[in-house]
């Protein structure tokens, strides 16, 4: 059956997807986080990133997304139902509004960004980001939803293990804040040893997705 699954922004707004199997290998991703993430009116650079979906518990929440207050403030004790939570969430929340709805990022768009995770000084170069779909869309959004993505799996590519690490249940990057900018404007300061690449540990684990699905839709 599948998951529908919300992308919010814990510090302004969220966005339903959906079913994530069915969007996931969409031109959806890349649109997504070159809306959201460059830098503009509506920009949620910086702001805390999670895509959760309605199975969730928050023990498949890493520790620290949510502060004591927060949840305090959302009303929500142990017990509770997760529903009910995810309703509050999305309660004081607004949908963000796509300035380029339908537009095509292809495979090289993305090849002059930095994708940064500023909550782990890690990040993800463009020019050697995941390999375009088989449609030839950019990953570079894939990159990002692959890893922030909590739940609990139920369905497939939901429940999809690849060494050891289960995807879209377990995102190691759910929660933190995230920034798009030219690489150009920070060479210098991802040449530091405080940055860490995650190019080809994310690039890996993306391929093997997308090689996943091709062999079932194939």
């Amino acid at each position: 059956m599948g998951q529908y699954w919300t992308f919010f922004n814990l510090d302004k707004e969220a966005i339903g997807l959906s079913k994530l199997q069915e969007w996931y290998f969409t031109s959806g991703p890349p649109e997504m986080v070159h809306d959201t993430l460059l830098h503009g009116e509506n920009s949620w650079a910086g702001d805390r990133i999670i895509c959760l979906g309605d199975c969730v518990d928050l023990e498949n929440v890493p520790a620290g997304v949510f502060s004591k207050d927060e949840l305090e403030e959302l009303g929500f004790e142990e017990g509770d139902s997760t529903v009910l939570f995810l309703d509050e969430l999305s309660s004081r929340t607004r949908n963000f509004e796509s300035p380029n709805r339908h537009r095509r990022y292809r495979e090289h768009f993305f090849d002059n960004y930095v994708l940064g995770n500023l909550s782990k000084k890690e990040y993800i170069r463009g020019d050697n980001a995941p390999r375009a779909d088989e449609y030839g869309e950019s990953s570079m959004g894939r990159a990002l939803f692959t890893n922030i993505c909590c739940s609990y799996p139920t369905s497939a590519p939901e429940n999809m293990e690849i060494e050891g690490f289960s995807y879209f249940a377990q995102g190691m990057w759910a929660g933190d804040r995230f920034d798009l900018v030219l690489t150009e404007d920070v060479e210098e300061d991802l040449e530091s040893n405080d940055w860490k690449d995650m190019s080809e540990y994310v690039k890996r684990h993306v391929d093997a997705i997308l090689d996943i699905d091709e062999d079932i839709s194939g």
